[in-house]
């Protein structure tokens, strides 16, 4: 469940970064055409990103460690990205962005959020299904 996790993180992030295109005006017309007024606190647009990636940064030191602190820290992460996020929709401005990619970053967050939350409960087991989460030191069978 880890990689599924990492490879949605991962999409997140380039979703994320082409959102954030559209906050800066980097290579593109309307930016080109009036200084481009995105409504947006400088502060919480650095720090929304910043967070995701920390957040993808601790998720890998839980796939590396197999410490459930790491998905713990993850999913606080996660959740002060997805306030951060909804306080940028909500303050949207004059930037047009494309609706279903951010509804589809809205929605991964959430998938994300689940995903996160019960992998630190334990829910999901341990990384390496072969291993049992006690660290190797399962009662045997007794099923012959």
């Amino acid at each position: 469940m880890g990689g599924v996790v990492l490879g949605l993180w991962v999409v997140q992030i380039l979703g994320g970064a082409y959102l954030w295109s559209f906050t800066t005006g980097r290579g593109r017309a309307e930016s080109r055409q009036s200084g481009l007024r995105t409504g947006q606190s400088p502060f919480l647009l650095f720090l929304h990103p910043l967070i995701g990636v920390a957040g993808l940064a601790s998720w890998i030191g839980y796939m590396q460690q197999e410490q459930r602190g790491f998905a713990w820290v993850s999913f606080g992460l996660l959740v002060l990205g997805a306030v951060l996020g909804r306080l940028l929709d909500s303050r949207a401005g004059a930037v047009r962005m494309p609706r279903p990619v951010v509804v589809g970053h809205a929605v991964l967050a959430g998938a994300l959020l689940v995903l996160v939350l019960l992998t630190a409960l334990g829910v999901l087991g341990p990384i390496d299904e072969d291993e049992p989460p006690d660290g190797g030191t399962a009662a045997p069978s007794l099923v012959c």
